[in-house]
């Protein structure tokens, strides 16, 4: 079900790496979300900053911008294998009713970690 947004007005889409919630709308949010490869001032205020790719990662996102599209949609997926949660503002905070936090990772610790690169 979608969520509202959650605007911070010291947040901006300033720089390359932003990450931030995709919608159609106010309150829109539901689970996509999009990194900016640029500066991209005209999002600010309308789309719910919630991370950002480190500088020394922007290599990842230089491999992306360059995959083939068709129609907007990339010709091969591109997929994110691993993401670290550096700042959580939530540590302390109560889980919503119904929420639990898995006894164990959701994906098997033996996979194999993958270089920052597309395959």
């Amino acid at each position: 079900a979608p969520f509202p947004d959650e605007i911070c007005s010291h947040l901006s889409h300033d720089r390359k790496g932003i990450v931030s919630m995709a919608n159609t709308g106010f309150n829109t949010n539901c689970s996509q979300f999009f990194i900016t490869l640029a500066r991209q001032d005209h999002l600010d205020g309308r789309h719910t900053i919630f991370g950002s790719v480190p500088e020394s990662s922007w290599h990842v996102l230089s491999d992306i911008e360059v995959v083939r599209c068709r129609k907007q949609c990339p010709c091969k997926p591109v997929k994110i294998f691993t993401a670290t949660i550096d700042v959580d503002p939530w540590e302390n905070e109560p889980l919503p009713p119904g929420c639990k936090i898995p006894d164990r990772p959701l994906i098997a610790g033996d996979v194999p970690a993958r270089d920052c690169t597309l395959m």
